[in-house]
């Protein structure tokens, strides 16, 4: 039973059963709260918090909220949600209370943000009280959460699988500043907590390798998720494989088994032959198909590589742990890479800081999973820096953008710093290799070079502009920075599955009588990136040669070459000559548009239109007869299911 002697006084504790359930399930749960130290007098009481409300802003997304939006109610007993409590082995009255008040984003970036909602009983905080008599230490409390014994259905968990930490306390021993509460200490396992796991499995998640040699052994995953993009762990059953592309060692059925948890890894299959290959996988009522293989006679000398760059956690202003984004992205979302960046401003202290950075490491299997340790500085806009080593990242954050008295950092962790252009200044200055990506909040104010930024994301779910228009004008700066898609999710896991959440969780426009936000309800992007090797050495040098493209979540292959040279490449050409462009795309979807987009002589212009697309596959050259001077050149991509995609430019200069 989870101990939280600084909120719950020694002795105190709280547990949860069940403590595993399946998404949208109705359960009845038993909270059990021990007294602790000193008792429970009248003029004190208990508080609990929900797990998808111990963030810092109460954000109202369905899609992760207990009992859509009202984790629990106690007024309607045979309404879902309904609560009761009742003290064991004593006949004790208990009064309950359900806070409802209170905006969006109480106290903003004050250093007692959450505090102060908590001791105003803003939205969803639970107050056990006890008006007549004192609780002796020890004393137990058990809360029947769904109780069902008038009628109602229990409680609805989440949609999204993933682990809820909920946060007992006692009002009385609140601390003043929220870098005092546990999870802003990084001390996730003293809370308890409710994990969500995937539904019924509705569709194969299905990756094997985009570049191979024919004969070149590589590995197949398969995962079976649920509606929204959760793992189904209890997936058992045969499932069949098919592939025209001809396999060596690709079994004709592979079953999956109890202990496999829904995922799947078949090891050492080969293709026969050159072609563009998928791979089907079917149990006769769900099937999946992986992207496209392009095979070639030789083994390739790069791989493309996928991943996701930015995750924010229960550090700052997300709902996850760092732990629980990093295994997501790595045994379901299947992805190669990944790294967290976290608001640098939001770490309440060293001790989160340094878990920040060890679950990192604990999460990097070079060849086979790598990570990368990142932040997000915001000031006058918002940046993510990078580093490749836990001993080289320095925490630079944006102060001014924290309001209120906030105390000194004790031990000192991070370095104030108030302006983008000195942000940058510092990052350049830094005695270590740094990587700096912007994204739909950067101002790209004047300073701004790509001596240190180097990519851009040109999409997210946390996007409201017109994507592409923002990085035609970094581009249309000189600025030779690439292309890169994310998330900057706050409520999904990193590399998350699931579809539009606009479609599925629409946004109210006003919650409680506050205006709510619709900002962050996009799918995940994704970050695919040209790499020698599986390493965090190898994908830094393709990141840092913006040997990279972005997309809205599918992993779209491409392939653009002018000669030798690829996405992110300056090239030379002399006077006269043309440039030549090769370009090919294998999509997951049926294409409807592939557009090279090009800047020259000051102006933009697509002076081509792929013709003729017929299915999810197009190839072709073009040259570009009417440009004589400098140019730049990037893809664009777009399916019949509405995904995109965005490669980094090949610039020419002109000898």
């Amino acid at each position: 039973m989870p101990e939280l002697p600084d909120l719950l006084a020694p002795g105190g504790s709280c547990s949860i059963t069940p403590d595993t359930v399946v998404a949208e399930s109705w359960t009845t749960f038993t909270i059990r709260l021990t007294i602790g130290k000193g008792g429970l007098v009248p003029e004190d009481s208990l508080g609990l918090l929900c797990g998808s409300d111990t963030d810092r802003w109460h954000f109202q997304f369905a899609s992760s909220i207990w009992g859509q939006y009202v984790p629990w109610q106690v007024r309607d007993p045979a309404g879902a949600n309904y609560l009761t409590a009742r003290v064991l082995g004593r006949p004790v009255e208990l009064r309950l209370s359900v806070g409802e008040g209170g905006p969006l984003k109480a106290f903003h970036n004050q250093p007692d943000h959450l505090i102060q909602a908590l001791r105003a009983r803003y939205r969803y905080v639970l107050e056990i009280a006890t008006p007549q008599v004192d609780l002796p230490p020890g004393t137990q409390i058990e809360v029947t959460w769904g109780d069902r014994r008038w009628g109602g259905p229990g409680v609805r968990p989440p949609a999204i699988g993933l682990r809820y930490h909920f946060m007992p306390f006692r009002f009385s021993r609140l601390p003043r500043y929220d870098r005092d509460l546990p999870h802003r200490r990084g001390a996730f396992d003293a809370m308890p907590t409710i994990r969500v796991t995937g539904k019924a499995a509705t569709r194969f998640h299905v990756v094997g390798v985009p570049f191979l040699g024919v004969g070149q052994p590589f590995d197949l995953r398969i995962v079976a998720i649920d509606e929204y993009g959760n793992r189904d762990e209890g997936f058992t059953g045969a499932v069949t494989l098919h592939s025209d592309g001809g396999l060596d060692n690709l079994p004709a059925t592979v079953a999956f088994t109890a202990a496999d948890a829904g995922a799947l890894c078949l090891a050492g299959l080969a293709f026969r032959q050159t072609g563009d290959w998928t791979i089907t996988v079917s149990d006769g009522r769900i099937q999946g198909r992986s992207p496209y293989a392009i095979v070639t006679k030789e083994a390739p000398a790069e791989q493309l590589y996928w991943g996701e760059l930015h995750g924010h956690t229960l550090d700052c202003d997300g709902i996850l742990s760092a732990r629980d984004h990093l295994e997501y992205a790595r045994r379901t979302a299947c992805m190669d890479f990944a790294a967290l960046s976290v608001h640098a401003e939001y770490f309440n202290g060293k001790p989160a800081w340094d878990r920040y950075l060890e679950e990192t490491t604990r999460a990097h299997a070079p060849g086979r999973f790598v990570t990368f340790y990142g932040y997000e500085w915001a000031g006058e806009g918002h940046i993510n820096a990078y580093v490749k080593n836990a001993d080289e990242a320095t925490n630079l954050y944006g102060e001014n953008i924290l309001f209120g008295d906030h105390p000194a950092d004790d031990p000192p962790f991070r370095t104030p710093v108030t302006t983008e252009a000195e942000f940058l200044r510092r990052l350049k200055a830094l005695p270590v290799e740094t990587l700096a990506v912007s994204h739909y909040h950067s101002r790209y104010a004047d300073g701004a070079d790509d001596a240190i930024l180097r990519l851009h994301e040109v999409y997210s779910m946390h996007q409201q502009n017109t994507l592409e228009g923002m990085y035609r004008r970094i581009l249309e700066r000189g600025l030779a920075i690439g292309a890169v898609g994310g998330s900057d999710t706050h409520r999904w896991p990193i590399g998350f599955l699931g579809g539009d959440p606009d479609a599925l969780w629409r946004q109210p426009e006003v919650i409680d009588g506050h205006v709510g936000s619709q900002s962050i309800q996009k799918k995940c992007g994704l970050q695919a990136t040209l790499a020698d090797r599986l390493s965090r050495d190898g994908l830094w040098r393709g990141m840092w040669q913006r040997h990279t493209y972005g997309t809205t979540g599918a992993r779209v292959v491409i392939v653009m070459r002018l000669g030798e040279a690829t996405l992110g490449d300056r090239v030379s050409l002399p006077a006269g000559k043309a440039p030549a462009l090769t370009v090919k795309v294998a999509g997951t979807a049926p294409l409807t548009d592939v557009t090279i987009v090009r800047f020259a002589d000051g102006a933009w212009s697509e002076p081509f239109h792929a013709p003729d697309l017929r299915g999810d596959l197009a190839e072709f050259a073009w040259s570009d007869r009417d440009t004589t001077g400098s140019a730049l050149y990037f893809l664009r991509v777009q399916q019949s299911d509405g995904e995109r995609a965005w490669t980094s430019p090949i610039w020419v200069d002109r000898a």
